[in-house]
């Protein structure tokens, strides 16, 4: 039981330190790519008020 307690350690550390060293440096980096890339396809969805008022 000791060997598993260790090597989930050893493996939690390792994602802390990706964590840490990826999302954690552009803290708020990954929001907006996700906002921005979802808004862009939502405008491509929704016609402009010019489009709507051309019906």
């Amino acid at each position: 039981m000791g060997i598993e307690i260790a090597c989930c350690l050893a493996l939690d550390l390792v994602r802390q330190g990706l964590f840490a060293v990826t999302v954690d440096r552009n803290r708020g980096r990954w929001f907006e790519l996700v906002w921005n890339k979802a808004t862009e396809r939502l405008c491509m969805r929704t016609p402009s008020k010019a489009q709507r008022s051309s019906f």
